[in-house]
């Protein structure tokens, strides 16, 4: 699908070849997952590097301050990934915990997770008031 992933760079200058390709990985998947579970509108395929990968970076540049070292990152409701599997291909040092209750897209995050090699990206798949406090302190 022709998309404006490549454009990125121009959007959002400064990231690495590596996140760069992590990106389009995760579009590439979203792509092909799309069709069976609903992630992304259909009409937003074709402006997902400015619809989706580019508003996850310029919101997390937002939040960084706030972020602790050593401490997880939680998306709550993660759905499609944005902006926690963004967060966790930018902080690959950093837990990330995806909580989805949607049992079909939790197991896309956890595939896309596995696939991109992303160790710091846990799934929880079910409710937030299902999390027990300290279970997904060990992320790996």
């Amino acid at each position: 699908m022709n998309n404006d992933i490549e454009d990125l760079e121009n959007i959002v200058p400064g990231l690495s070849s590596q996140v760069y390709e992590k990106f389009e990985h995760y579009f590439s998947l979203i792509d092909h997952y799309n069709s069976k579970i609903n992630l992304v509108a259909k009409s937003t395929l074709s402006r997902a590097g400015i619809k989706h990968f580019a508003d996850s970076v310029r919101g997390l540049e937002i939040l960084e301050p706030e972020l602790v070292s050593d401490q997880a990152v939680f998306d709550f409701g993660s759905g499609n990934g944005f902006p926690g599997m963004v967060s966790g291909i930018l902080k690959q040092d950093t837990p990330h915990i995806l909580v989805e209750r949607d049992q079909r897209k939790a197991e896309f995050l956890k595939t896309a997770a596995f696939n991109m090699g992303l160790k710091n990206i846990k799934v929880h798949p079910g409710n937030v008031n299902e999390l027990k406090k300290g279970s997904c302190i060990n992320v790996i």
